[in-house]
Formats: C-alpha cells, structure tokens, sequence
C-alpha cells in the first residue's frame, strides 16, 4: 500500500530538528535532576541555557542557588535568572523575580522552590 503525502507537506527543516532535539534534552535534564544526578542536568542544560532557552536558564539559576552539581554562586544565579527573564514570557519572570532578592535566596530551599 502506497503512502499517500500531502502536497505542499515540506520535510522536517534544520530548524524543527534543533527545536525538537532541544526539548529531548531538556527532557532527559529534567529526568537527570529528578534523579539527583545533578551533573548530568547541568551538562544536558548547560549547552540549551547557553543557546538562549530560557527554562534551561532559570534551571541554571537554580542549581547555583541551592548548590546542586555545581559550587552555590549567587552571581552565577543572578545571571542565569536574569537571562532567563530576559528571554521569556511572565511566567518565568514573575518566577524567577521571586528569587531575586539576596536574603530569601540564601534561604531557599528545593522544597520551597519546588512549590512555586
């Protein structure tokens, strides 16, 4: 039995495979974290925080506020939260605004991250 295609249906661009590899490796950092195999996050995150994608940013952010697989840095999570504020919608700003302030990010916790 004969396939039949669309016409007009273009094949997969360049583009499409970059978005979709992006996401399978913000997936598997998203897997790698939850297993607490932080480094692992990092290295599958750091290249997507890097690229511009803003949720890998914020993930950075918070990996250097609570010391997960990399030294604790509040310049380096004032960093990666501010770029991803800078590149996304409201909902990570408002997020990520949250954190910002010096004396509740030395207090945070996963827990209390994890609940926003």
């Amino acid at each position: 039995e004969k396939i039949k295609m669309k016409k007009n249906s273009n094949p997969p661009t360049q583009t499409s495979y970059i978005e979709e590899n992006s996401k399978s490796q913000f997936k598997k950092g998203l897997n790698s974290y939850a297993k607490r195999d932080y480094e692992d996050a990092f290295d599958k995150w750091n290249p997507l925080a890097q690229q511009g994608l803003a949720e890998a940013q914020f993930n950075l952010g918070r990996m250097y506020a609570l010391g997960k697989g990399v030294i604790s840095s509040l310049e380096k999570t004032k960093y990666w939260v501010q770029l991803a504020s800078d590149n996304t919608d409201l909902t990570i700003s408002v997020k990520a605004k949250k954190y910002w302030d010096e004396e509740s990010l030395s207090t945070k916790t996963e827990a209390d991250i994890s609940k926003d």
